[in-house]
């Protein structure tokens, strides 16, 4: 019988100011799932290492590609590569994912950390979660419930909400944004199931609700 584990949940605004209207006109377009930003951590910064990717949906398929690849697909959509070396070069973004990541355990022994951010979500997650699987059997075995063992497989970040009612309506949005997670990880979260008897559940209402603010 499987064992439910919940992503590492937290409230923080990532992306605000003048990308944040920037980011909405890009998800505008439904074929647009998920834009990655690879991260370089060590001891003093978290930066982002690499140039952004974009999570693309093409029928049932997920596919993660470069601006260049997108352009050469017939793709030509110049406002994702702007987004893109804005993200990278956006000292309040920047900022603001520094903050969260070091206020959690993601980089349990690793500098690369991948950001996925997507509608209504984002999520951070170890660049190698098969490595990370390897390396931790036995914090998998024997502690999947630690915040330790958990950030580094999925950290899921959701926007400052007002209102409970609010977070009840973002339970679903959430978890169709896990989704889009899974699909480019199956082979991890199959793994997870077949090896260790875990599933990684989506959060409940109540979850959403109760989750912690970073400041």
């Amino acid at each position: 019988m499987s064992k439910a584990i919940s992503p590492v949940l937290r409230r923080a605004s990532l992306v605000s100011g003048d990308l944040a209207p920037a980011l909405a006109r890009a998800f505008a377009d439904p074929a647009l799932r998920g834009i990655l930003v690879p991260l370089w951590v060590d001891d003093t910064q978290c930066l982002p290492c690499l140039a952004p990717r974009f999570l693309v949906a093409e029928n049932d398929l997920r596919q993660i590609k470069s601006w260049d690849c997108l352009r050469q697909a017939g793709r030509d959509a110049p406002e994702l590569a702007m987004l893109g070396m804005d993200l990278m070069g956006h000292q309040a973004v920047h900022a603001a994912i520094d903050e969260v990541v070091n206020a959690l355990p993601i980089c349990v022994g690793a500098h690369h950390v991948d950001l996925l951010l997507m509608r209504d979500a984002a999520i951070l997650f170890h660049d190698d979660i098969d490595a990370y699987i390897e390396d931790h059997a036995d914090y998998l075995l024997n502690e999947p419930g630690r915040e330790t063992t958990r950030a580094p497989l999925c950290t899921l970040i959701v926007p400052v909400q007002q209102s409970a009612h609010a977070a009840l309506c973002e339970a679903e949005r959430v978890a169709r944004d896990l989704e889009e997670f899974r699909l480019i990880h199956t082979h991890e979260i199959e793994r997870l199931e077949t090896e260790f008897g875990l599933t990684l559940a989506a959060p409940s209402p109540a979850e959403l609700i109760g989750a912690e603010a970073l400041s």
